[in-house]
């Protein structure tokens, strides 16, 4: 029987992502949007650029925080001074079956090359495991935890 907490397990498979510094992304790929394929979008307000686009009774976004309906896609790189690839590759081909899924969890998800499938988190200030981490170990289907 597995004794690892939901908290524990999600913390184990999180220390086995590969960390890259957004710098050395940045200096890799200095013309980004041109060389590395974005397979996520995130949709921000063009009013207040607030991510909280939810959507209306006709299924269109919205803003949330300022009820706007001036809605864009953001590109480009996260604010988080780290991205990850997977220490996995069945992680890979999960993701690739599954972009929409992890672009609910705050997932900016990337394709290069070189790196293969690698990610990011456009955010900070707040638990990223609460936020971002346990959703996409959830997600996944992953139990490597307890249920007790």
């Amino acid at each position: 029987m597995n004794k690892l907490t939901l908290d524990q397990a999600v913390k184990k498979w999180v220390w086995e992502f590969n960390a890259l510094p957004l710098q050395l992304i940045e200096k890799a790929y200095p013309n980004f949007i041109d060389e590395v394929e974005i397979l996520t979008t995130n949709k921000v307000c063009g009013h207040c650029e607030s991510e909280d686009i939810v959507k209306n009774e006709d299924g269109e976004p919205y803003c949330q925080h300022c009820n706007n309906d001036d809605i864009y896609d953001k590109y480009g790189l996260p604010m988080w001074g780290t991205m990850w690839t997977f220490g996995d590759s069945l992680d890979n081909d999960w993701i690739r079956n599954n972009i929409d899924v992890v672009a609910d969890c705050g997932i900016w998800v990337y394709e290069s090359e070189e790196l293969g499938i690698f990610f990011g988190i456009d955010g900070a200030g707040y638990d990223f495991y609460e936020q971002h981490w346990k959703p996409l170990y959830k997600a996944r289907g992953l139990k490597w935890h307890s249920e007790e």
